[in-house]
């Protein structure tokens, strides 16, 4: 069972109507951008409800990787921590899924790769922070482990952080897509951000071989998404 019709929901199309025993929750607060108090109050009901209405289902909920940057929570990160205690507290059955920036066909507009792609391709001006760096990940492989984990009951009442093993730094994003416009950003940098770590110690210990991080791969990430859509672009011209 889905719950949700954004891009994650669609993205997990697989499991609609594929078994009745696990629930996608995929609805609610896409991302920092999105953030509101009447929205956290909307999913915070649904999510009690869905939970309480279906005590024999193993949910699946997306938290976020943003709880751990060092800047400090922010309004988003402290809504997701208040949703897996939630969870934490009321449902025999789960699966709670920490993600960095996931990057897709169709992903949020707000998203942050979305943001500087569309600031650059319009020339609008950005403030860029000096000294940030970000996790990226393709949405088919958070599909792909998500799958391979549901399938083998791996992280049984836990939290996952599902991440690529790599961090970019946000300032690398921009030039990445600067190139694949062939235009400069009109940014302004600000001394805000920092590094830090997300620990997948604990994915790594059960992920196949097949599935495999390289240094690069935020940048072929990039590159499968947001140079097919200069091309797609450039085609209708």
């Amino acid at each position: 069972m889905i719950i949700g019709n954004g891009f994650m929901a669609n993205s997990f199309k697989y499991y609609d109507n594929k078994s009745s025993y696990i629930i996608i929750y995929a609805s609610g607060i896409p991302n920092i951008f999105s953030y509101s108090d009447e929205g956290a109050d909307r999913e915070k009901k649904l999510l009690e409800k869905i939970i309480l209405d279906n005590k024999l289902c193993k949910i699946v909920y997306f938290s976020s990787c943003g709880i751990y940057y060092k800047e400090g929570l922010n309004d988003y990160s402290r809504h997701k921590l208040k949703m897996e205690n939630i969870i934490k507290n009321i449902s025999n059955n789960y699966l709670i899924v920490r993600l960095p920036i996931v990057v897709g066909t169709g992903s949020n507009m707000n998203s942050l790769c979305h943001y500087f792609f569309n600031c650059i391709k319009n020339n609008d001006f950005f403030y860029l922070w000096k000294n940030a760096s970000r996790y990226l990940i393709d949405i088919n492989d958070v599909l792909e482990i998500i799958k391979f984990i549901l399938d083998r009951n791996y992280f049984y009442n836990e939290i996952v952080n599902i991440s690529s093993f790599v961090d970019i730094r946000v300032e690398t994003i921009v030039n990445i897509i600067e190139g694949f416009l062939n235009k400069k950003a009109n940014y302004k940098f600000c001394d805000k951000g920092s590094k830090f770590i997300i620990d997948i110690e604990k994915l790594k210990k059960i992920l196949p071989e097949s599935i495999i991080y390289e240094d690069n791969y935020a940048n072929l990430v990039l590159e499968k998404y947001y140079g097919q859509k200069i091309y797609d672009i450039n085609s209708k011209l």
